[in-house]
């Protein structure tokens, strides 16, 4: 489900009879004396009357070495006023984080918020995006740029470096755009026809639709996908494009992607009983 600082966060479903049980994990693969991390069950604020439940996610940043986790819960009313409460993973429990009340607009469950520093990105219901401040419990808006809508899988937000800015990537046809908002405004940083691309990989239809399935911190390379058959990597800075995954008859469809993040090179903690370690040991 998410993957920040080598900690690889995944949900395990358990089959008991008629009744299927999950739980989610954190997994440190290159620091195997961490073992896993089980995150306790969510809390469930109490609902507020003529309110129900509208958004809920998790969302993780990096501190340090180790890796914070977030989960969002959001109610709304019938009068459009939401309440957003953030909880943050500390010593194996939810701890009440923050929340804000006001009239925004509830964020879109089928596209993904990001987390930069204390600020929460979410895309939401009619175009804008909703910028939680969880240190000053605040929120404000973002408009899209112009041309820009929100639609699952053709426009997803990045991470940035600086914290006071964000990306946006949106592809139409065969066009990829990137944009940065910082100090109030989108600057467009990048735009790549991938007609050329596909035509080098022998993959070009003009009615082929491409959809992004994930995209890297600072907008480094975009996992496409292409009519549900076909996983495709772009390389942002290398202007490069590779297929690498192909639906074969057995798999029927195209599954979700998510990358894995790692140092690199990496330091693989060293396995018991390897004969290389106890010479080397010697």
């Amino acid at each position: 489900m998410d993957c920040r600082n080598g900690s690889l966060l995944m949900r395990h479903e358990r089959h008991d009879h008629d009744q299927t049980r999950s739980t989610l994990r954190a997994h440190s693969l290159l620091c195997s004396q961490r073992g896993s991390v089980v995150f306790p069950g969510f809390p469930v604020p109490r609902l507020r009357f003529g309110s129900s439940y509208t958004y809920s996610g998790i969302l993780s940043k990096e501190e340090g070495d180790d890796v914070c986790y977030f989960y969002v819960s959001m109610q709304s009313t019938v009068e459009m006023k939401h309440t957003a409460y953030v909880y943050m993973l500390q010593d194996g429990v939810w701890v009440m984080h923050s929340l804000t009340i006001g009239q925004i607009l509830p964020p879109r469950s089928d596209l993904e918020a990001v987390l930069i520093d204390n600020k929460m990105y979410m895309p939401a219901a009619k175009g804008d995006v909703v910028v939680l401040d969880l240190m000053a419990s605040t929120f404000s808006t973002i408009q899209l740029p112009e041309g820009v809508e929100h639609v699952a899988r053709n426009t997803i937000l990045s991470r940035a470096d600086d914290s006071a800015g964000v990306y946006l990537i949106n592809v139409k046809k065969l066009e990829l755009r990137i944009w940065l908002h910082k100090g109030g405004d989108w600057l467009l940083v990048d735009s790549i026809c991938l007609r050329d691309m596909l035509a080098g990989l022998s993959m070009l239809d003009d009615n082929a639709s491409l959809q992004i399935k994930q995209v890297g911190d600072n907008a480094e390379y975009v996992l496409l996908e292409m009519m549900s058959q076909y996983a495709l990597y772009l390389d942002i800075k290398c202007r490069t494009l590779r297929k690498v995954y192909d639906v074969t008859k057995e798999d029927r469809y195209l599954g979700d992607i998510h990358p894995f993040m790692m140092i690199w090179p990496p330091t693989f903690p060293a396995l018991k009983d390897d004969p290389a370690t106890a010479r080397d040991a010697m």
